[in-house]
């Protein structure tokens, strides 16, 4: 027994190693929603410390821009039952600058089948939103490119036939045509 618990607490470092060092940020908290754990990513995208976060409730990070929407009695609903949250918003850094995130949120269940606590797991998405807003940006250019080519190209054709029966009149007519004038000053724009 005594070796089967020195391997299991082994297990247990080696899994909060993998936690701590992992990409994404990872939260923990009880079932009141208060931290009780954050990774060292967290630290490093939220710039707040560790124990300047354990206990309180994560709403610290929202911005502005994130939607009371995203925590409706149905959202605490669905994970009180059990069920993962998935959304992407955006939160605000210590030092005030915004950063989008895709998040998953789960519960943690009890044998007895009660939920415990929550994880939060969540890619910051922000040069990835950036690269998306300009790969649409050049898009729309790239479109906008397409339709003025395709205008100057019916316009070049229109010209084509002004300047081309502008030009026959202007051979057919004589010296002192009182319209020649007319004819020179289209060949001329």
């Amino acid at each position: 027994i005594i070796i089967e618990r020195g391997l299991f607490t082994e297990e247990l470092e080696r899994f909060k190693r993998i936690i701590d060092d992992a990409f994404d940020l990872i939260t923990i908290t009880d079932r009141e929603g208060n931290i009780i754990y954050v990774n060292k990513a967290f630290e490093t995208v939220t710039g707040y410390e560790r124990d300047e976060v354990i206990g309180k409730k994560p709403n610290f990070i929202r911005s502005e821009l994130r939607e009371e929407e995203l925590y409706t009695e149905d959202t605490w609903k669905k994970l009180s039952e059990g069920l993962p949250w998935r959304e992407e918003f955006i939160n605000k850094r210590k030092d005030g600058r915004l950063f989008t995130v895709s998040t998953v949120i789960f519960p943690i269940i009890s044998s007895d089948g009660n939920v415990t606590h929550f994880v939060a797991i969540q890619r910051d998405i922000t040069e990835e939103r950036k690269l998306y807003e300009q790969l649409l940006r050049s898009q729309k250019m790239e479109a906008i490119g397409t339709l003025t080519g395709g205008i100057a190209h019916d316009f070049n054709n229109i010209l084509t036939a002004i300047v081309g029966y502008a030009d026959l009149m202007h051979i057919k007519m004589g010296k002192d045509d009182p319209l020649r004038a007319n004819v020179e000053q289209i060949l001329r724009a």
